[in-house]
Parts: C-alpha cells; sequence; structure tokens
C-alpha cells in the first residue's frame, strides 16, 4: 500500500509521527533522521518548499531494490495512532493518510530514503529537487542502522550545533572576503511581511552592475507578486551576476526562442555530465530538442536515474558550486535531470529553472563558457 506526492519542508525537516509528540525530546540520528518518542524527523537539504515523497507500508521488511537513492537509514519507533506526514508547525498532509490510517498502534521498523539533498542546500524552491520515501512494517525494537550514505549533506554524524557552527564559520569567511553569490540573492530578496509578495532590490549591485532593464525589471516585478516565485527571482540575480547579457537575451526573447534556450540548455547539461556518449542518452535528448514525447526511460524520472546509475562506464564526475563555493561538490548528472524535466515543462518561467540547472550542472569550471556559449546560439537581435 503506497501513497505518493508533495510534502512542504520548513526549516530543513518535515516529520512522519503523532501530532501529539515532542519533537525536540530526540533519542538517537543520523545524516537523514531524527528519531524520539512517536516521530522520526526527516533532514532535508532545500531549507524551505516543495519535496517529492512516498509512503509505503510494508507487511514484512522490503528489499533494498533501488540503487538511486543516495541515503538511506532506518530505525524502530513504537507509534500510536492516528500517524501522520506532518510539516514543522504541526500541519497534517492529508495525502498521506489513506496510507497510514492503516498503521495500527505498535512498534515499526522505519526506512527513509533520499535524493537531490546536495543540489539546492539551504535553498528556497518553488519545485521538487529532492526525493524521499518513507517504507514501514511491523517489527521488535532494532538498533539504529545507517545503510548508504553517498551525498553530503548533513555530513555522516552531524548534530545541528554542528550545522550552525559550519553556518557561523561561513558567514565569517565571508565577512573577509568578497560575498558569494548565495550571500548576495539572501540580501537582495526577502519577504514583505503579511503580504503574499516579495521586496526585490533593484539596486545595480545585485544585477551585474547596472539597473536592471525594462523587460528584466518587468519579469522581476510580476515573479515579486508571489513569495512561491522566491527560486526563481534568485536564479534571475544570479544569472544576472555571473552573465548579464546572457540573461537579457533570455528575458528579452519571445516565447518560442524561450524554449529553444531551455531544451539547447538541458542538452548542455547532459553533455557537460558525460552523459551525451551513449546512444540511448542522444535519442532522448534528440526527441527532446525535435518536441518529441520523450521515450522511456526519460518519460519516468526514477528510471532514467536508475538507468543511468547502472550504464557501464559512466564515470560521475562532480563540481563545485557557484552560489556557494565552500559547499561540497556534487554530481553533475543528477542536476542534468532536473534540468531535462524543466526544460519539458509548460512553465512560462520554465526556461530560468532550466538554464539554472545547466549553470549549475557546469559548475565554477563550465558556467562561464557555457553562457559565452548561450550568447553565441542566441545573439540578441534588438
Amino acid at each position: 500500500m503506497i501513497a505518493s506526492g508533495i510534502v512542504r519542508v520548513d526549516h530543513h525537516q518535515f516529520t512522519i509521527g503523532m501530532v501529539e509528540a515532542d519533537t525536540l525530546d530526540t533519542s538517537d540520528e543520523g545524516s537523514l533522521i531524527v528519531l524520539g518518542p512517536g516521530f522520526v524527523t526527516v533532514r532535508t537539504g532545500i531549507a524551505y518548499g516543495p519535496a517529492s515523497l512516498s509512503v509505503e507500508l510494508h507487511d514484512a521488511r522490503p528489499e533494498l531494490s533501488d540503487r538511486s537513492w543516495e541515503v538511506i537509514e532506518e530505525c524502530s519507533v513504537k507509534f500510536d495512532v492516528p500517524l501522520h506526514i506532518l510539516t514543522l508547525d504541526g500541519e497534517v498532509v492529508g495525502q498521506f493518510d489513506e496510507v497510514l490510517q492503516h498503521a495500527d498502534a505498535g512498534t515499526y521498523r522505519v526506512r527513509i530514503e533520499a535524493r537531490g539533498r546536495d543540489l539546492m542546500w539551504d535553498m528556497d524552491v518553488a519545485e521538487p529537487t529532492e526525493s524521499y520515501a518513507i517504507h514501514l512494517w511491523r517489527a521488535p525494537l532494532g538498533k539504529f542502522e545507517k545503510i548508504k550514505k553517498e551525498d553530503q549533506a548533513w555530513g555522516d554524524t552531524a548534530t545541528t550545533d554542528d550545522q550552525d557552527a559550519h553556518v557561523s564559520s561561513t558567514a565569517d569567511q565571508e565577512s573577509e572576503t568578497a560575498p558569494s553569490l548565495g550571500t548576495l540573492a539572501e540580501l537582495g530578496v526577502s519577504y514583505i511581511r503579511g503580504t503574499p509578495r516579495l521586496h526585490v532590490s533593484m539596486d545595480p549591485t545585485f544585477w551585474g552592475g547596472r539597473p536592471p532593464s525594462d523587460a528584466l525589471l518587468e519579469t522581476v516585478t510580476r515573479l515579486a507578486e508571489s513569495s512561491a516565485n522566491t527560486p526563481v527571482v534568485k536564479e534571475l540575480m544570479w544569472l544576472a551576476l555571473l552573465d548579464r547579457e546572457a540573461l537579457e537575451i533570455v528575458v528579452n526573447s519571445d516565447s518560442r526562442k524561450k524554449d529553444a534556450i531551455a531544451r539547447w540548455a538541458a542538452e548542455r547539461a547532459f553533455r557537460d555530465a558525460g552523459l551525451l556518449e551513449f546512444e540511448w542518452v542522444q535519442k532522448g535528448i534528440a526527441a527532446l530538442l525535435a518536441h518529441e514525447p520523450i521515450p522511456a526511460p526519460f518519460d519516468d524520472e526514477s528510471e532514467l536515474r536508475t538507468r543511468i546509475q547502472r550504464e557501464p562506464g559512466f564515470s560521475r564526475t562532480v563540481a563545485q558550486s557557484v552560489i556557494y563555493p565552500d559547499h561540497p561538490p556534487y554530481e553533475q548528472w543528477n542536476v542534468a535531470v532536473y534540468a531535462l524535466y524543466t526544460a519539458n515543462s509548460d512553465s512560462p518561467d520554465a526556461v530560468f529553472h532550466t538554464l539554472w540547472n545547466a549553470v549549475f550542472a557546469a559548475g565554477q569550471e563550465g558556467c562561464q563558457d557555457l553562457l559565452e556559449d548561450l550568447k553565441k546560439h542566441f545573439p540578441n537581435t534588438e
């Protein structure tokens, strides 16, 4: 019995447990989960926004079959009914109750799997960039198990104090050097209390040294009407700081040109990740560029990730963050997959998400080459 949907992440977390559980009363923790009486809290990479989640209730311990998960941890918890997926403020995410209502009171093994936590560390996102799976089955109390750990998020045995120390250390370093793109965006974009709107600074400091053009100003003003657009506003700001000319080409393009840029950027992300050397990948990207239905396994994100990881001879290359240079490196193919699906989206702002994913996949070493190539392929005709 399984339910799949979206959970809202708040302050790097969401929880499975009882509404009345005290989530500060912790008994054990790992990189992925923190547990205590009647609850298991899941640690996320993103700070705020939606994450993909599946919850499955089993009759017995399930096999470990999906190799695309980057982190897997397992623990024992005693639950009383009712059991829910909960946000930080205690809100019940009702779409998962259809499964959890069948979990009778008792002791359970809880296995939680995650991927994508390194991609958008400590950021607000508008679309899911991380995936989680929760498996539950009745079983006697057992030990805490750290089954798999391939990402960098939350360290190996990190605690909240460790994370706070890292943030303080980073802030100290940034005060002595030029601020990172991530820091600039945090200063330039803020929430307007009591409204759903954003305050976005138009100071040239945040836009590559000159005020936003009419087209850029119009785009930013439209997006600032809703705080849900925080991620894309920050992406625009980051792109402006990296290459204002390239961003102007995108915002001044009509819908057909924006669509072409998005698909080109997705292809570039796959190229930078070293995936285009495989014929089956070439066919999928060719379909994307031709506006044709993308074939299997591209039509299923989980299947695509599994196929990539099982590809003989594929070298999982890494890149360093353009936004936060001191953050751990991440695997480029992971970000390229997100670029593929944002490029194939109907959202009018998909081009910004896709281009930023491509820049992120290229990393510090390749992002400037990518933006220079964009300007050559899509020159500004104005």
